[in-house]
Protein backbone atom coordinates (compact mmCIF):
# COMPACT_ATOMS: atom_id res chain seq x y z
CA UNK A 1 0.00 0.00 0.00
CA UNK A 2 2.69 2.34 1.04
CA UNK A 3 5.10 1.66 -2.28
CA UNK A 4 1.05 2.39 -4.29
CA UNK A 5 0.97 5.70 -2.87
CA UNK A 6 4.95 7.05 -3.54
CA UNK A 7 3.85 5.88 -7.09
CA UNK A 8 0.86 8.67 -6.71
CA UNK A 9 2.86 11.14 -6.05
CA UNK A 10 5.99 10.22 -8.55
CA UNK A 11 3.97 10.18 -11.39
CA UNK A 12 2.83 13.85 -11.93
CA UNK A 13 6.97 14.74 -10.83
CA UNK A 14 7.59 12.85 -14.14
CA UNK A 15 5.30 14.64 -16.29
CA UNK A 16 6.15 18.29 -15.33
CA UNK A 17 7.99 20.11 -17.91
CA UNK A 18 7.52 17.18 -20.46
CA UNK A 19 7.12 17.82 -24.25
CA UNK A 20 5.46 15.70 -26.70
CA UNK A 21 6.72 14.29 -29.58
CA UNK A 22 3.68 12.90 -32.71
CA UNK A 23 1.23 12.52 -29.23
CA UNK A 24 4.16 10.84 -27.08
CA UNK A 25 5.94 12.11 -24.59
CA UNK A 26 9.81 12.91 -24.63
CA UNK A 27 12.27 14.51 -22.15
CA UNK A 28 12.07 18.29 -20.98
CA UNK A 29 15.26 19.00 -21.92
CA UNK A 30 15.87 17.57 -25.53
CA UNK A 31 14.21 17.58 -28.66
CA UNK A 32 13.83 15.10 -31.69
CA UNK A 33 13.42 16.40 -34.52
CA UNK A 34 15.70 14.79 -37.84
CA UNK A 35 19.11 15.94 -37.23
CA UNK A 36 19.74 18.20 -33.99
CA UNK A 37 23.58 18.22 -34.76
CA UNK A 38 23.42 21.49 -32.73
CA UNK A 39 21.62 20.22 -29.14
CA UNK A 40 18.95 21.87 -29.42
CA UNK A 41 17.02 22.35 -25.83
CA UNK A 42 14.27 23.93 -24.34
CA UNK A 43 15.31 27.27 -22.69
CA UNK A 44 14.53 27.16 -18.88
CA UNK A 45 11.27 25.51 -18.52
CA UNK A 46 7.74 25.79 -20.10
CA UNK A 47 4.05 25.30 -19.24
CA UNK A 48 2.89 21.90 -20.07
CA UNK A 49 2.45 21.55 -23.98
CA UNK A 50 3.73 24.91 -25.11
CA UNK A 51 6.34 22.88 -26.90
CA UNK A 52 5.24 19.94 -28.99
CA UNK A 53 6.34 18.42 -32.27
CA UNK A 54 4.53 17.08 -35.11
CA UNK A 55 7.03 15.33 -37.67
CA UNK A 56 9.49 17.92 -38.43
CA UNK A 57 7.55 20.39 -37.24
CA UNK A 58 7.84 22.46 -33.39
CA UNK A 59 5.05 23.67 -32.46
CA UNK A 60 5.20 27.03 -29.99
CA UNK A 61 2.26 27.92 -28.12
CA UNK A 62 2.18 30.51 -25.54
CA UNK A 63 3.84 30.18 -22.10
CA UNK A 64 4.43 32.52 -19.22
CA UNK A 65 7.88 32.85 -18.99
CA UNK A 66 9.21 30.51 -16.38
CA UNK A 67 13.15 31.91 -16.56
CA UNK A 68 14.46 33.15 -13.57
CA UNK A 69 14.37 36.80 -12.97
CA UNK A 70 17.30 38.51 -11.24
CA UNK A 71 17.73 41.61 -10.15
CA UNK A 72 19.41 43.31 -12.38
CA UNK A 73 17.24 42.23 -15.57
CA UNK A 74 14.83 44.29 -14.78
CA UNK A 75 11.58 45.20 -17.90
CA UNK A 76 11.97 40.86 -18.47
CA UNK A 77 9.55 39.83 -21.39
CA UNK A 78 6.45 37.90 -19.75
CA UNK A 79 6.16 35.38 -22.42
CA UNK A 80 8.76 32.98 -23.41
CA UNK A 81 8.11 29.56 -25.17
CA UNK A 82 11.91 28.98 -27.16
CA UNK A 83 14.47 26.73 -27.53
CA UNK A 84 18.23 27.00 -27.16
CA UNK A 85 21.03 25.57 -29.69
CA UNK A 86 24.93 24.83 -28.54
CA UNK A 87 27.73 27.17 -27.39
CA UNK A 88 29.80 28.68 -30.70
CA UNK A 89 33.34 30.09 -29.63
CA UNK A 90 33.63 33.59 -30.30
CA UNK A 91 36.83 32.83 -31.70
CA UNK A 92 35.11 30.37 -34.18
CA UNK A 93 35.81 32.33 -37.84
CA UNK A 94 32.78 30.74 -39.63
CA UNK A 95 29.34 30.90 -40.98
CA UNK A 96 25.87 29.85 -40.29
CA UNK A 97 22.71 29.25 -41.81
CA UNK A 98 19.70 29.27 -40.09
CA UNK A 99 16.52 28.53 -41.96
CA UNK A 100 12.62 28.00 -40.91
CA UNK A 101 9.58 26.88 -42.50
CA UNK A 102 7.21 29.13 -40.54
CA UNK A 103 3.72 30.10 -40.15
CA UNK A 104 1.80 31.96 -36.98
CA UNK A 105 -1.76 31.57 -36.13
CA UNK A 106 -2.91 33.89 -33.84
CA UNK A 107 -5.84 37.57 -33.07
CA UNK A 108 -2.94 39.11 -31.41
CA UNK A 109 -0.80 42.25 -33.15
CA UNK A 110 1.78 41.87 -30.49
CA UNK A 111 5.19 42.18 -31.50
CA UNK A 112 7.15 39.05 -31.10
CA UNK A 113 10.99 37.64 -30.88
CA UNK A 114 11.49 34.41 -33.21
CA UNK A 115 15.05 34.21 -33.18
CA UNK A 116 18.10 35.61 -31.46
CA UNK A 117 22.16 35.45 -31.42
CA UNK A 118 22.36 35.54 -27.18
CA UNK A 119 26.04 35.80 -25.56
CA UNK A 120 24.63 35.25 -21.79
CA UNK A 121 24.54 38.32 -20.63
CA UNK A 122 22.50 39.95 -17.83
CA UNK A 123 21.11 42.51 -19.21
CA UNK A 124 20.23 44.35 -22.30
CA UNK A 125 19.19 43.22 -25.53
CA UNK A 126 21.41 40.60 -27.00
CA UNK A 127 23.71 40.80 -29.90
CA UNK A 128 21.01 39.85 -32.17
CA UNK A 129 17.26 39.79 -31.93
CA UNK A 130 14.96 38.94 -35.08
CA UNK A 131 11.66 40.20 -34.59
CA UNK A 132 8.31 40.33 -36.62
CA UNK A 133 6.23 43.51 -35.58
CA UNK A 134 3.12 44.77 -35.43
CA UNK A 135 2.87 45.21 -39.21
CA UNK A 136 4.48 42.03 -40.10
CA UNK A 137 7.52 43.68 -40.71
CA UNK A 138 10.95 42.03 -39.94
CA UNK A 139 13.09 44.14 -37.71
CA UNK A 140 16.34 43.78 -35.36
CA UNK A 141 17.19 44.95 -31.95
CA UNK A 142 21.06 44.69 -30.83
CA UNK A 143 23.30 46.38 -28.18
CA UNK A 144 26.36 46.67 -26.53
CA UNK A 145 26.74 45.91 -22.85
CA UNK A 146 29.16 47.31 -20.20
CA UNK A 147 28.64 47.63 -16.36
CA UNK A 148 26.28 45.73 -14.51
CA UNK A 149 22.59 45.32 -15.25
CA UNK A 150 20.90 47.40 -17.86
CA UNK A 151 23.74 49.61 -19.03
CA UNK A 152 23.23 49.44 -22.62
CA UNK A 153 24.51 51.19 -26.11
CA UNK A 154 21.67 50.88 -29.34
CA UNK A 155 23.41 49.13 -32.19
CA UNK A 156 21.87 50.30 -34.68
CA UNK A 157 22.05 47.19 -36.66
CA UNK A 158 19.45 46.30 -39.60
CA UNK A 159 17.83 49.42 -39.45
CA UNK A 160 16.84 48.81 -43.05
CA UNK A 161 13.11 49.32 -43.94
CA UNK A 162 11.84 46.10 -44.19
CA UNK A 163 9.48 44.77 -47.10
CA UNK A 164 7.81 41.64 -45.35
CA UNK A 165 4.34 41.40 -44.64
CA UNK A 166 4.03 38.41 -42.59
CA UNK A 167 0.25 37.18 -41.84
CA UNK A 168 -0.28 35.66 -38.76
CA UNK A 169 -3.24 33.71 -40.32
CA UNK A 170 -1.58 30.49 -40.79
CA UNK A 171 0.00 31.29 -43.97
CA UNK A 172 3.87 29.93 -44.26
CA UNK A 173 7.20 31.79 -44.81
CA UNK A 174 10.45 30.90 -45.55
CA UNK A 175 12.99 32.77 -43.40
CA UNK A 176 16.91 32.26 -43.67
CA UNK A 177 19.17 33.95 -41.95
CA UNK A 178 23.35 34.09 -42.89
CA UNK A 179 25.76 34.67 -39.66
CA UNK A 180 29.48 35.12 -41.09
CA UNK A 181 31.14 35.12 -37.63
CA UNK A 182 34.60 36.83 -37.75
CA UNK A 183 36.11 35.08 -34.88
CA UNK A 184 36.61 37.93 -32.49
CA UNK A 185 33.31 38.24 -30.54
CA UNK A 186 31.90 40.52 -34.17
CA UNK A 187 29.60 39.07 -36.84
CA UNK A 188 27.31 39.82 -40.25
CA UNK A 189 23.66 39.09 -40.99
CA UNK A 190 21.69 38.89 -43.56
CA UNK A 191 18.07 38.01 -43.12
CA UNK A 192 16.23 36.44 -46.43
CA UNK A 193 12.48 36.08 -46.51
CA UNK A 194 11.32 33.73 -49.25
CA UNK A 195 14.47 33.80 -50.63
CA UNK A 196 14.61 37.83 -50.86
CA UNK A 197 17.16 39.80 -49.03
CA UNK A 198 15.14 41.56 -46.48
CA UNK A 199 17.19 43.22 -44.04
CA UNK A 200 21.02 43.13 -42.99
CA UNK A 201 23.25 44.42 -40.09
CA UNK A 202 26.63 44.22 -38.57
CA UNK A 203 27.17 43.30 -34.87
CA UNK A 204 30.91 45.10 -33.89
CA UNK A 205 31.84 46.25 -30.37
CA UNK A 206 33.12 49.99 -30.41
CA UNK A 207 36.65 50.51 -31.22
CA UNK A 208 36.59 52.67 -28.43
CA UNK A 209 36.20 49.62 -25.80
CA UNK A 210 35.80 52.37 -22.71
CA UNK A 211 32.52 53.86 -22.13
CA UNK A 212 32.42 56.65 -19.77
CA UNK A 213 29.25 57.38 -17.57
CA UNK A 214 28.36 60.31 -15.81
CA UNK A 215 26.17 59.39 -12.84
CA UNK A 216 23.95 61.73 -10.50
CA UNK A 217 22.56 61.74 -7.10
CA UNK A 218 21.66 64.25 -4.10
CA UNK A 219 23.30 63.99 -0.75
CA UNK A 220 21.12 62.57 1.38
CA UNK A 221 19.01 65.23 3.62
CA UNK A 222 19.96 68.05 0.89
CA UNK A 223 19.09 69.22 -2.41
CA UNK A 224 22.54 69.28 -3.21
CA UNK A 225 23.54 67.61 -6.52
CA UNK A 226 26.86 65.11 -6.61
CA UNK A 227 28.19 64.02 -9.90
CA UNK A 228 30.43 61.54 -10.54
CA UNK A 229 32.11 59.70 -13.71
CA UNK A 230 32.63 56.47 -14.44
CA UNK A 231 34.97 54.59 -16.82
CA UNK A 232 33.01 51.22 -17.89
CA UNK A 233 34.46 48.51 -20.40
CA UNK A 234 31.92 47.31 -22.76
CA UNK A 235 31.59 43.51 -22.61
CA UNK A 236 33.08 41.39 -25.21
CA UNK A 237 31.18 38.00 -25.86
CA UNK A 238 32.66 35.00 -24.12
CA UNK A 239 30.16 32.73 -26.21
CA UNK A 240 27.19 32.60 -28.67
CA UNK A 241 24.37 30.69 -28.83
CA UNK A 242 21.18 30.45 -31.10
CA UNK A 243 17.30 30.68 -29.80
CA UNK A 244 14.75 30.10 -31.26
CA UNK A 245 10.49 30.41 -30.70
CA UNK A 246 8.43 32.68 -29.50
CA UNK A 247 9.47 35.70 -26.94
CA UNK A 248 7.23 38.35 -26.07
CA UNK A 249 7.12 41.26 -23.76
CA UNK A 250 3.34 40.54 -23.02
CA UNK A 251 1.48 37.24 -23.10
CA UNK A 252 -0.94 36.82 -26.41
CA UNK A 253 -2.85 33.60 -27.45
CA UNK A 254 -0.65 32.25 -30.82
CA UNK A 255 0.16 29.12 -32.51
CA UNK A 256 4.08 29.15 -34.06
CA UNK A 257 5.16 26.55 -36.57
CA UNK A 258 8.56 25.96 -37.77
CA UNK A 259 9.93 23.50 -39.58
CA UNK A 260 13.92 24.65 -38.88
CA UNK A 261 17.57 23.92 -39.41
CA UNK A 262 20.92 25.22 -38.39
CA UNK A 263 24.07 24.37 -39.48
CA UNK A 264 27.61 25.65 -40.42
CA UNK A 265 27.98 25.93 -44.12
CA UNK A 266 31.65 27.66 -44.36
Amino acid sequence: MKKFILLLFLIPSLSWGLTFKDGKQVGSNSLDFGKNQMNWKISCSVEEGSITQDQDYLIFKTSENLCEKTKDTGGTFNQRSEIYAKDLSPREKATYEFETYFSVSSQSTEPFQILSIHDGRDGCNPPFSLYIDSDGKLFIRSAYKYGKGEQCLDNPMGRGKSKANIQRDGTEYKINVIVEFFGNGNFYTEVYLNDNLDIKGTYETPKNTNKPVKKCQFKPGTNHLECEEKIYKYEISKKFYFKHGVYSKNIFDYEFKSKMNLKKIN
